[in-house]
């Protein structure tokens, strides 16, 4: 079973944030002096900024600081995935896990605004390999935990919507760390597995925290 090899039943999602894209394609991208090169620097200022703030919060008040951090992150990724979601043109009779691949490729595409290369292997598994990254160049391997709770919350309003509470998603190598793509599997959970994506954000909450501990003793 694979992408390549049987019809697509394409899910219409809803756009995030649609008035602001629609003024940006009427009044921004179709004025020939603007280079659209320039949302792409914007963005990277951002997700920077981002990352210090989280940096600097844990540092000045350590478990509380990065809890909040976490949480206003984890917030926005729900609403985002609330304006893809709600609403959203789901055709009848597509299997579960075409869903929950079409979901990881809006996810990807358009607000990770990334290439990917996604797969099925079966209605337990799927995934994608990450091809550029608009972050690759500027996180460094630990720093790309900061994403992890903006996916939090996109995780929790599709589980929540789109059922799909009996999937687990883990990463298996990015490219900040020297791998050629950020992989990534989906695949439905054993009766006794817990949830990989917020248990593997614990251990790095943790080992952030660890650091720190180290570098004042």
């Amino acid at each position: 079973m694979s992408n390549t090899n049987r019809e697509r039943k394409e899910v219409k999602f809803g756009v995030a944030y649609k008035k602001a894209v629609e003024k940006l394609r009427r009044n921004v991208l179709s004025k020939p002096e603007f280079d659209p090169a320039v949302l792409f620097q914007w963005g990277l200022m951002m997700a920077l900024g981002v990352l210090q703030m989280l940096k600097d919060v844990e540092e000045r008040f350590g478990e509380e600081g990065q809890k909040i951090c976490g949480e206003a992150m984890r917030k926005v990724g729900r609403d985002a995935a609330r304006q893809m979601l709600d609403g959203a043109d789901i055709p009848p009779g597509i299997s579960q896990i075409e869903l929950i691949s079409q979901v990881a490729t809006y996810a990807n595409t358009v607000l990770w605004a990334s290439l990917e290369d996604p797969w099925i292997l079966s209605e337990d598994e799927c995934g994608f390999d990450i091809l550029w990254c608009p972050l690759q160049d500027s996180y460094l391997p630990f720093d790309c935990r900061v994403q992890r709770y903006f996916v939090q919350g996109i995780l929790e309003y599709a589980r929540e919507k789109a059922k799909m509470d009996a999937f687990n998603v883990a990463f298996e190598s990015i490219i900040p760390a020297g791998a050629p793509t950020c992989k990534f599997r989906i695949w439905r959970k054993k009766p006794d597995e817990g949830d990989a994506w917020s248990t593997y954000t614990k251990k790095l909450e943790e080992k952030s925290l660890r650091k720190l501990r180290e570098r004042h003793e």
